[in-house]
Formats: structure tokens, sequence, C-alpha cells
């Protein structure tokens, strides 16, 4: 009697020709799609709303827009809306390189963090405060004040996380022969 049932009961997606079952999983995918992105938007409405001046929802809208109170449009073009879309891009653009490290590697964990990347970006921007800003003496942590030239903290990060890439990929290049 409990075979019946397990032999007889059908199976998600049995039944349904292939073209069926994979318009279905595309429009699951598109509807996916759609609702991360109002999700998207409704946060960034509602980061834009935070701040020293408090403004509603419909108001941040209206001020994306140009149309509203000067100071409000003011605060939501120059200084709110430039920091969202930033955060968004500076998002998507993380999230294509780890699926570029995990493309490339063939490894479902690799992140920049795992891999070194992050550890050798963080070398070369030390490396940047120590030689550059004249020592430990002249560092954040003593007094507070930091003589580094930030341009040249972030050119020494990008070269150490670039070097610290190569290496990487040569050794996984050497390692799949």
């Amino acid at each position: 009697m409990e075979e019946d049932k397990i032999t007889t009961a059908s199976l998600p997606g049995e039944g349904k020709a292939p073209c069926d079952a994979y318009a279905g999983y595309i429009r699951r995918k598109r509807l996916v799609l759609v609702v991360l992105f109002v999700a998207v938007v409704g946060i960034a409405v509602f980061s834009m709303t935070m701040g020293s001046l408090q403004i509603a929802p419909l108001d941040v809208v209206r001020a994306v827009f140009g149309q509203g109170d000067v100071r409000t449009v003011a605060a939501v073009q120059n200084i709110r809306l430039p920091r969202v879309l930033t955060a968004i891009v500076a998002g998507v653009a993380l999230a294509l390189a780890r699926c570029a490290y995990q493309s490339v590697l063939r490894n479902p964990l690799a992140s920049a963090s795992t891999l070194g990347i992050s550890q050798g970006a963080a070398f070369g921007a030390s490396l940047a405060i120590i030689v550059f800003a004249g020592g430990a003496g002249a560092s954040a942590a003593y007094g507070g004040i930091s003589t580094a030239d930030p341009v040249t903290t972030a050119l020494f990060a990008f070269a150490g996380a670039m070097l610290s890439t190569v290496v990487i990929l040569l050794s996984n290049g050497l390692a799949n022969g």
C-alpha cells in the first residue's frame, strides 16, 4: 500500500514538457529579480530619509525628481542620492568580483578575504603608511595625526591586492596544470 503511494506519486515538473519547465524557471527568476529590485529601491529611499535633516519617504521621492522644498532637493540630490548610488555600485562591483573569483578558480567559497587579496591590500596600505608617512611616529595611533597621503596609500593597497591576485592565479594555474 505504501509502495503504491510512493511509486504513483508524481514528481514536481513531471509530465510537463522540458520547454514548459524551463519557462517556469525563467518566470521565477524574473520574479525574484523584480522583487530584489523593488527591495533595493525601497531600502534606498528609506536610507535617504535618515540623517540630520529628517525627510519623509514621499518627500525623498519628490526630491529625487527635483520637486519640493529647495533645502530637501539639495540635501537629497547633492548628498544622499550620490551616497546611495555609490553604495549600490560598490555592492554590484564586489558581487561581480566574487563571481569572477568563483568562476576562475572553480571554487564556490572563493572570496577576497579567504584568498588573501584583502590581506595583500592591507599590507600594501600599511607599507605606504610606514614608508611614506615617516614611520610609526607619524601614524594615526600617535597623536591622532597621520601624514600619509591617501592617494599613495590607495595606490599601494591596490598594488598589494593585484600582486596577491597574480600569485593566487599563478598558483591555481600551476595546480590545475
